[in-house]
């Protein structure tokens, strides 16, 4: 991909991203991601088996921030500091040591404002407009479609046919696809076996192809020539 069309496919995305709607989906998003968290007997341990804890714990606040408002950070133990948001229940707990570094990076960058209260040892974090921005960026980069537990026997052909003068954007579409869990049946044809309408209209709208992307229900999927694509889909979805 030339690098013009990269920078147009990249000042594209990011504006439909910044659409109101686009946001409110991947916001719906990730405080389901939250939620999960939140059920979670082992919350620490998401963190400590992690290569990369700093990165993760910023990436857990802005999150937090982002659906939560401004964030309180008091010390309950020496070493340990815990996080709330405000109307929240659930704490959340961080080494003190990499939770200073990881604010003092976000601060730097300047993802969040903190302010401190050196009376009661408190921190209040609040994200910026531009924190915000980098982590429904991340949060669209990172996206995988939800697998229920339960698969209904049906598969979800998804299929374009894009005009080649929107071939980078047709091409980055595919790729999103891919990353977010589906799979490559063929050129401009992909697979789920799982409801995934609404994430196919949002990635559609992102790229702004909308128009030339459909999607198909089947219980069966059959291919000449010997080849069971379908017994390939199950195993790659660990369905049988």
């Amino acid at each position: 991909m030339a690098v013009a069309s990269k920078r147009i496919l990249g000042k594209k995305v990011r504006e439909n991203l910044a659409k109101k709607e686009n946001e409110e989906f991947l916001l719906e998003k990730i405080k389901e991601e939250w939620r999960k968290i939140a059920r979670a007997k082992k919350r620490k341990e998401i963190i400590d088996k992690t290569a990369d804890k700093g990165i993760v714990i910023g990436k857990l606040l802005l999150k937090l921030a982002l659906i939560g408002g401004i964030l309180t950070i008091v010390m309950v133990a020496p070493g340990v500091a815990a996080v709330m948001a405000p109307g929240r229940r659930e704490w959340f707990y961080f080494d003190k040591k990499q939770l200073d570094r990881e604010c003092a990076r976000l601060t730097y960058r300047k993802f969040v404002i903190v302010t401190y209260d050196e009376r009661s040892d408190i921190r209040k974090v609040e994200s910026t407009k531009l924190g915000d921005r980098y982590i429904f960026w991340e949060s669209f980069i990172n996206y995988r479609t939800g697998q229920p537990a339960v698969w209904d026997g049906l598969y979800r052909i998804i299929f374009f046919d894009v005009p080649d003068e929107l071939k980078s954007f047709r091409d980055a579409f595919r790729a999103q696809l891919m990353r977010a869990g589906y799979y490559w049946l063929q050129k401009s044809v992909l697979v789920f076996p799982y409801e995934c309408t609404k994430d196919i209209l949002f990635f559609a709208s992102i790229f702004g192809i909308l128009g030339y992307v459909c999607i198909s229900e089947t219980k069966n999927l059959r291919e000449l020539g010997g080849c069971d694509r379908a017994r390939e889909i199950r195993k790659f979805y660990h369905l049988d």
